[in-house]
């Protein structure tokens, strides 16, 4: 079911609307204070009857009197109650007939003052006022069933994407009726049928209104943005994008419905067209400045998403003239110029939005950007200092914080200190006990102080909870491409030590080889590592013509690919043509040296 429209929309309506009788002979509608628009007052002449057979005409004369100068909700309800009367004591059936539209007029007019107060967040309990207001609404159409505007009130006070307790059918037959009613105004009849739109949860049926609505006014926006949001949900991105173009020279702009429409561009792959429509957006909005910079903004993205680094970075610049001053964009910005190499740029802009915002450099963004400069400079210690405030950032969130855990326990593991990256995985497991890149990693460390046992022990525990998951066995990963490569590399190095391992009770040269065959397949032959690992179990396994054969791949592929183990690469070589397998034992001294922050180089 998709919601549109649901919500509450004003609908202009004169305070004495369609009053019975307010009208002189040429046809003059009575204006809000019930005067004609020549400033007389008009008043329909009543039917000379004998008050012995009208009992209630001094009232109905009376209340007539009153509803000419009636402007408070008090003298409105001052004339509800005399036309009540005298509907009570008896009228004949002209005048009965003509205090029923008068007193249908006044109870819209009750009923609109007090919707008017609940939108304003007037008149106290809004339940209360909503429920008061629904009372004499209905008793309006009860009185007078030709008041468009009270149905429309009354569809709208049972909005069920507005209320809850709302009664949606109702509104639906509401709306309906006065559908009927405005079949004289193309344009308010299509107001109208936008709104019943929103008001039903079919589909087809929804779509079958905002069509006739566009049919009969081809400039009703809101149906226009309707369509656009029924069509996107429907997966319907050409007719969408089509509507979103009919309505690109509107001022100003729904920039919602054109982000919506991008989003669904750039979740089908479809990120050239995304850039497309936004520069037509751009090109037809270039009078007004707001809406350029978040378009600017929002093009800006879609280029990251192409891998067009100079062209997000010339968008977010000229959504930072548009609006200077904004130190969030400068950070935006240096993250654009990160993910294009460009350290000493992002480095300039930080330090912009620094300067014009001290507390900028506090926010999750700004830690973020100065974590990800810090490691491609390789300061490994300030890494570990940005991403422990990042962990304190995403304490609410359990899965966050288990991720920027995890990068701190890399980073330990970089800077030579596995006991605590250790520590640091242990935490996430007592928590995500099948938390797998938690389980690697800790196998990982332990691996690298020697714990050959306790490491195949957290591999095997993760290899056999990803092969017991949704995503299914080693076969069916290669079509994923985050997937299959986290995959490959827990099989490599659990096949890694069960074939170097120097203590004979763990090597395992049968199912180390069972396991660098699988890594090898589902990263197509082409990983240094991975074939140094199917050399080493070849060898295990006896096999020195194919450890070599392997082997030589490895060190030719890291030539070609300039991988920084291309050294230990050539060594393995080398044991194998002597005719030895390889033997590895990692025992890393652990890194003692303090991590200092910012704060503990200040007070030194």
């Amino acid at each position: 079911m998709v919601t549109l429209l649901g919500g509450l929309v004003c609908v202009a309506a004169p305070a004495v609307a369609q009053e019975a009788g307010t009208q002189d002979d040429t046809g003059a509608q009575a204006n809000d204070s019930g005067q004609a628009d020549d400033g007389a007052i008009q008043i329909d002449p009543l039917p000379s009857l004998d008050t012995a057979q009208d009992p209630g005409q001094a009232d109905l004369d009376e209340a007539v009197s009153k509803r000419i100068d009636a402007k408070t909700a008090a003298e409105l309800e001052s004339v509800a109650a005399l036309l009540e009367s005298a509907l009570s004591k008896g009228l004949g059936d002209e005048n009965s007939r003509f205090a029923k539209q008068m007193l249908g007029s006044v109870q819209l007019q009750l009923g609109q003052g007090l919707f008017g107060a609940m939108m304003r967040g007037a008149g106290g309990n809004a339940a209360a006022v909503r429920l008061e207001a629904l009372e004499l609404l209905k008793k309006a159409v009860e009185n007078d069933d030709q008041l468009a505007d009270a149905h429309v009130l009354i569809a709208q006070l049972n909005s069920p994407a507005v209320f809850p307790d709302a009664d949606g059918a109702l509104a639906v037959r509401s709306i309906t009726k006065a559908i009927k009613l405005y079949e004289d105004d193309p344009k308010k009849q299509s107001t109208m049928l936008a709104m019943r739109a929103g008001l039903r949860d079919d589909p087809e049926k929804q779509i079958r209104d905002l069509n006739r609505a566009l049919k009969l006014d081809p400039k009703n926006t809101k149906a226009f943005q309707a369509r656009i949001v029924l069509r996107l949900g429907d997966g319907q991105i050409d007719k969408a994008v089509a509507d979103v173009r009919e309505i690109l020279d509107d001022q100003p702009m729904n920039l919602a419905i054109v982000a919506a429409a991008v989003e669904q561009l750039m979740d089908a792959d479809r990120d050239d067209e995304a850039v497309e429509l936004l520069t037509e957006a751009i090109e037809k909005q270039a009078s007004d400045n707001d809406i350029l910079e978040r378009l600017y903004r929002i093009r800006s993205r879609v280029h990251t998403k192409r891998l067009d680094q100079e062209s997000a970075i010339a968008d977010l610049n000229k959504s930072i003239e548009l609006r200077p001053g904004d130190p969030r964009k400068l950070i935006e910005l240096a993250q654009r110029c990160l993910e294009n190499e460009d350290v000493t740029a992002a480095k300039g802009y930080v330090q912009d939005a620094i300067n014009l915002n001290p507390r900028v450099a506090d926010l999750p963004e700004t830690i973020l950007v100065q974590f990800l400069i810090a490691s491609q400079e390789k300061r490994i210690p300030d890494a570990i200092n940005e991403v422990k405030k990042l962990i304190d950032f995403q304490k609410d969130d359990p899965q966050r914080q288990a991720f920027w855990q995890e990068q701190l326990g890399q980073l330990y593991m970089v800077d030579d200190r596995p006991r605590q990256a250790i520590d640091v995985f242990e935490q996430i497991l007592e928590i995500q006990p099948e938390n797998t890149n938690a389980l690697r990693s800790r196998g990982d460390a332990l691996l690298a102080i020697g714990e050959h046992q306790t490491a195949i022990r957290d591999y095997e525990d993760a290899l056999k909870i990803l092969q017991t998951s949704d995503t299914g066995p080693a076969e069916k990963l290669k079509s994923t491409d985050m997937v299959a490569p986290d995959y490959a590399g827990l099989m490599n190095n659990l096949a890694w030590v069960l074939a170097t391992s120097p203590k004979d009770d763990v090597r395992d040269g049968q199912r180390a080889l069972e396991l660098a065959r699988q890594a090898a397949r589902l990263t197509d032959y082409q990983k240094p590592h991975i074939l140094s690992t199917l050399a080493a179990a070849h060898a295990e396994s006896g096999d020195i013509p194919k450890a070599i054969e392997y082997s030589q791949a490895a060190v030719d592929l890291g030539a070609a690919q300039e991988n920084d183990q291309l050294e230990q690469l050539q060594e393995e070589l080398d044991s194998y043509r002597a005719g030895e397998p390889w033997r590895e034992k990692q025992e890393t001294e652990e890194n003692e040296k303090p991590i200092l922050s910012a704060e503990d180089l200040i007070d030194i």
